[in-house]
């Protein structure tokens, strides 16, 4: 007989053994401590939180413990797959896993947490006290996702009032705001052809573009047409998105319309100049 049904043999008759005695009215009266650890994941695997006895099950006893994660920094249903449940320890047990999915996505992000709660021990067959350490933290590791940001002319301007757009775009969604710092230059002038700008547009959380417009200030000057250009210079948010430098600046033109004729009055004098 292999030594793997052996070892079920015994299992199966201690567990009996422990339901006649629970019958009987007998119990060692064992007292336990139920503890709770975690394996940390890169995000696409597997966070395992280990639950622990002090000791194995003692004949006469059988316990449970609910347990439940819960999102710490991590988001339930989109960062990992949230639960609940009942585990038993019959006699002979001192040890089970609960295995929690995680997501693996495109967010530049930090590293989030699951929070793993134990509640609601007790005894099915024995009598004695459990004592239930405190929750444990697993973590969900970034797998180094990360960003660019770009900028185009999405729209371009023109007197009186055809306003211009610039479109900045970052390749992936970040989990905390982006900040992007510009310089602006051109032949056009600020507060005289078109409203000034801020020097700085934001992309919100989970968006991936923003606009800076380009809000033409109509005159009546003939001139050229003229430009503006918006360079990006600088980024405060997550340390992994970074400027494409080969795609960091962009123009957009203000197209003038206005015009000027030349008119020449006849003019009338007598022979000889007098």
């Amino acid at each position: 007989m292999s030594a793997q049904k052996i070892a079920q043999k015994i299992r199966i008759f201690l567990a009996v053994l422990s339901l006649l005695l629970f019958s009987a009215g007998l119990s060692f009266a064992a007292d336990y401590t139920i503890t709770a650890s975690a394996t940390d994941a890169t995000e696409g695997n597997q966070v395992v939180f280990n639950v622990h006895l002090d000791q194995a099950v003692q004949t006469g006893d059988r316990l449970h413990v609910t347990w439940t994660t819960s999102g710490g920094s991590a988001t339930a249903g989109s960062d990992f797959s949230a639960g609940s449940n009942r585990l038993t320890f019959s006699v002979g047990d001192q040890d089970q896993t609960i295995h929690v999915n995680t997501t693996n996505d495109t967010i530049v992000e930090d590293d989030e947490t699951i929070i793993f709660t134990l509640s609601n021990a007790g005894y099915d067959f024995g009598t004695g006290t459990i004592t239930i350490g405190s929750p444990a933290t697993g973590t969900i590791t970034d797998d180094h996702d990360s960003a660019t940001v770009s900028v185009t002319a999405t729209a371009q301007a023109q007197e009186p009032g055809t306003n211009g757009q610039f479109t900045v775009t970052q390749t992936n969604p970040s989990s905390t705001d982006t900040v992007i710092s510009y310089t602006v230059t051109g032949t056009a002038v600020q507060g005289t052809d078109y409203t000034a700008l801020s020097g700085s547009v934001t992309i919100p959380a989970g968006q991936t573009s923003a606009t800076i417009d380009i809000a033409v200030i109509d005159d009546d000057h003939v001139e050229a047409d003229e430009s503006v250009s918006v360079t990006l210079s600088a980024i405060s948010g997550d340390a992994d998105i970074s400027i494409d430098t080969n795609q960091n600046s962009a123009t957009v033109t203000i197209t003038d319309n206005d015009t000027a004729t030349l008119s020449i009055n006849d003019v009338t004098a007598p022979e000889g100049g007098g």
